[in-house]
């Protein structure tokens, strides 16, 4: 069985976007935060689901800036989302620049979902 991991980030009621990747042990590709909705009160909620299979993941954040590569140095464990085995969900209290998974293991599919409503 090959690996997968479905990313969805979801603005508003309907603004769904997803993309499908072949994960690898490590961080997986950054996913920005927009920091005026987040402003606005309309938060960010953070849900993994293992579809199949199994894993072994974080959830990191970082403050960095996105500009380049480079800028993404310095990531931190997700407070509660850390060395889970499990699905799991939680949200941002705080505010981040990007979130990612960040896989010790995988052996199947699992979906990252990133929903940030309209304010």
């Amino acid at each position: 069985m090959s690996s997968q991991v479905q990313i969805f980030t979801t603005v508003g009621a309907t603004g769904r976007q997803g993309e499908i990747v072949n994960p690898t042990v490590g961080g997986q590709t950054p996913i920005p935060i927009d920091l005026e909705k987040f402003r606005n009160g309309g938060g960010c909620g953070l849900l993994v689901t293992i579809d199949s299979g199994s894993a072994d993941y974080d959830i990191e954040i970082t403050g960095s800036t996105l500009e380049t590569p480079a800028d993404l140095k310095a990531w931190n464990k997700h407070d509660v989302v850390k060395t889970k085995i499990v699905s799991a969900n939680g949200n941002l209290a705080y505010p981040v620049t990007a979130v990612r998974l960040y896989f010790r293991a995988i052996a199947g599919t699992v979906t990252f979902a990133v929903i940030q409503p309209d304010s």
